[in-house]
């Protein structure tokens, strides 16, 4: 439910609305990886960097699988040493 509702504030431009249906969605849910990957994704969109940051660590940690997410976090702790 908080997905749709997401993509719903998404395609009506709300997107900051979106970034915290998907937190308390994430806090709900902690370990469902496309919720967390849509969050990340939506914080970047919002260029809300340091929280997007934050949250890859988190998932790379409950992940670490998912070798796309830890190439996303390398870049960007590369690009937080460039700065």
């Amino acid at each position: 439910m908080y997905t749709d509702l997401a993509e719903a504030l998404v395609k009506l431009d709300r997107k900051s609305e979106a970034v915290v249906v998907l937190q308390k969605a994430s806090e709900l849910d902690p370990f469902n990886a496309t919720l967390r990957k849509t969050l990340i994704l939506q914080l970047i969109q919002t260029k809300d960097y340091v929280n997007a940051k934050t949250e890859m660590e988190d998932y790379v940690k409950r992940f670490p699988q998912d070798a796309f997410m830890r190439q996303m976090l390398a870049r960007a702790q590369g690009a937080g040493r460039s700065q």
